[in-house]
């Protein structure tokens, strides 16, 4: 049987199949029962332009192969000179694929399907930062500059430039609930302009989530939030509530770029959905993390750059690495042990890629080019380096 994904076929514009066998000049097919042929519409994936080509055929003869109680084989017959072009291509392409599947080399198979560049590795978390962001400032022109202050904020390195000065403080993690920052960390910051930024808050941390806050509600801050749950139990307090990144989901993954689709990818606002949460939920204010393409934003958004999470796992991956030494044995972590500040996952260089605790962070490098932010127009840039 030839597999679903790189040729089918639907009857009569209808009735799907999957080809039993293919040549170019013939295909089979099994069906439980009989009917009448109008035409075929068949799908052939092309592997060297990650899209399927369409072949209408309504030519053509057949004959019964095989019947028995439960199905029906078809034999059809055709002459069609691009069908017979969309075979031999596929058959050359899928050949070439088993051929290195086999070979067991994952990098000859990228390489050859979609032009992946050989991989190189940082040799650490601080030889990625200094390749990627040392000496490097972004460009705001007369737009307010919130900075993000936890356990993963690099201090080491700014990349804004000396005569920018940072309005708001962002306090917390969007990813992380053992990273929210401790009450007297608040209060000490009350005479600034706070942000708490929260993550998807699971059921087993509500009750905690809700002391927590209740020894904040006199405060004057702007809480971002990351699940439906939490901005509805918001509702019974009056900070001021941005929707969070998570909030907001496309395709954010910097191998993208490899895929060779005739078109790019991009992203548009849904205003109606913003005007929904602002008149049903109080919102006030809306996220995005700037990766690899423009987006038409407005006053009311916040631009987080240069990092934007390409994954964010429910329970954390770096402490199913480091104590089951398997990154996918994840579980709910009461006591956190931190090690998210001194571990990281390292990936191949041309990503821009690490992964920090139950994330996978990219830097987006378009954020250093001169007026490249600006085109955003966001009214506000969030610094979560």
């Amino acid at each position: 049987m030839i597999p679903y994904g790189i040729a089918r076929g639907l009857i009569n514009h209808r009735i799907e199949f999957s080809f039993l066998d293919l040549s170019i000049y013939s295909f089979t097919f099994r069906l439980p029962e009989p009917i009448e042929f109008d035409c075929f519409e068949i799908n052939f994936y092309c592997f060297k332009e990650d899209q399927y080509h369409f072949l209408i055929i309504d030519q053509f003869n057949y004959e019964i192969e095989q019947q028995d109680e439960y199905s029906i084989t078809y034999h059809i017959e055709v002459e069609n000179s691009l069908y017979i072009q969309y075979v031999k291509e596929l058959m050359q392409e899928y050949y070439d694929y088993i051929t290195l599947k086999q070979a067991g080399d994952d990098h000859a198979l990228s390489k050859r399907l979609i032009s992946y560049p050989e991989d190189h590795y940082y040799k650490s978390y601080y030889d990625f930062l200094k390749k990627e962001v040392e000496g490097k400032k972004i460009w705001c022109n007369n737009t307010p500059i919130g900075r993000v202050i936890n356990e993963w904020e690099c201090k080491e390195l700014d990349i804004l430039d000396e005569n920018q000065k940072v309005d708001y403080l962002y306090l917390g993690s969007q990813f992380c609930f053992q990273l929210l920052p401790e009450i007297d960390t608040i209060r000490k910051m009350k005479n600034q302009k706070i942000v708490l930024m929260l993550p998807p808050v699971k059921e087993k941390e509500i009750d905690q989530l809700e002391r927590y806050l209740n020894q904040i509600k006199d405060l004057n801050l702007e809480i971002v939030v990351n699940d439906l749950g939490t901005l509805i139990l918001l509702q019974k307090y009056s900070f001021s509530i941005t929707l969070g990144v998570l909030m907001f989901k496309h395709l954010k993954d910097p191998r993208s770029k490899y895929l060779k689709r005739k078109e790019k990818y991009s992203y548009k606002i849904d205003h109606e959905i913003l005007a929904y949460y602002t008149k049903n939920f109080r919102v006030s204010r809306f996220s995005f993390e700037c990766s690899e393409y423009i987006v038409e934003l407005d006053e009311r958004f916040d631009l987080y750059l240069p990092y934007y999470a390409t994954n964010v796992a429910t329970y954390c991956t770096m402490y199913a690495g480091m104590v089951k030494k398997n990154r996918g044995k994840q579980e709910r972590v009461d006591h956190c042990p931190r090690y998210c500040l001194n571990q990281h996952f390292m990936y191949p260089s041309h990503l821009h890629m690490i992964g920090k605790g139950n994330s996978l962070l990219a830097i987006d490098p378009n954020v250093f080019q001169k007026d490249y932010i600006d085109q955003f127009h966001a009214g506000r840039v969030v610094i979560n380096l």
